[in-house]
């Protein structure tokens, strides 16, 4: 009798995880602006590493335990030349010497013109 309480817990536990999943899942779905909030700060997040609090659920014995770790997530080089590209593109250049090199030539070939005026 006790093992078919413990699959029951864990059906039931999935079953309420999944359900609080697709809930989340639909409100979201339902506002482009808010997906688009979200992933812009979790992008952000990612740029600026910090603190991540992950929780598990394990089933032991028909008792649910909860595990909580807190990590700490190192910034992430990719995701912050993303965001300043984006974000700061008139302070900040993924390669500022190579545009500036472009500028050079073209403005060599400008004071060229007028030379010869």
């Amino acid at each position: 009798m006790a093992r078919k309480k413990k699959r029951d817990l864990a059906k039931d536990l999935a079953e309420y995880e999944k359900s609080r999943l697709q809930s989340g899942l639909n409100s979201v779905a339902d506002s482009p602006e808010k997906r688009i909030s979200e992933v812009e700060e979790s992008l952000y997040k990612k740029a600026v590493g910090g603190t991540v609090t992950e929780t598990t659920k394990k089933i032991s014995n028909g008792r649910v335990h909860t595990e909580t770790k807190i990590k700490q997530v190192q910034p992430d080089q990719r995701a912050i030349e993303y965001f300043l590209n984006n974000r700061a593109a008139d302070k900040w250049k993924s390669n500022p010497a190579a545009e500036d090199n472009n500028d050079n030539g073209k403005i060599a070939e400008l004071m060229e013109g007028l030379k010869e005026k």
